[in-house]
């Protein structure tokens, strides 16, 4: 019984700390950068590949985190990741937090291959 209720109270746990899309779908669309950024960061966790019109929506944005968590991430960064996550396939080059437009042309033809965009 004990172990019973043991499974069944990490099994709550672990789902009360999801995320719904909606959710996402508010953070991603949030003025806040550091928001934004959190809401891309799950999105790659989740490895949701519907979200990948937004990852390349203003893909080049610079705006960084102050937020202890991300300091120093630009929204941009967070989106690559997002989508290198997703594809499970390296880059390139290193992802920094400058925009670079090799890296977002390399994942646009991955996802345009897949079909995630047109």
């Amino acid at each position: 019984m004990k172990v019973f209720l043991s499974i069944s109270w990490i099994i709550i746990s672990c789902n009360s700390n999801r995320v719904s899309r909606d959710e996402m779908r508010q953070m991603i669309n949030s003025p806040d950068a550091t928001t934004v950024i959190k809401g891309f960061w799950l999105i790659g966790e989740a490895r949701d590949s519907s979200f990948v019109n937004d990852i390349f929506s203003d893909v080049n944005d610079s705006r960084i985190s102050h937020h202890m968590r991300f300091y120093g991430m630009s929204v941009y960064q967070e989106k690559m990741a997002a989508i290198k996550k997703i594809t499970k396939i390296y880059p390139p080059r290193q992802i920094t937090s400058d925009p670079d437009s090799a890296i977002v042309s390399f994942y646009n033809e991955i996802a345009k291959k897949r079909g995630w965009i047109k």
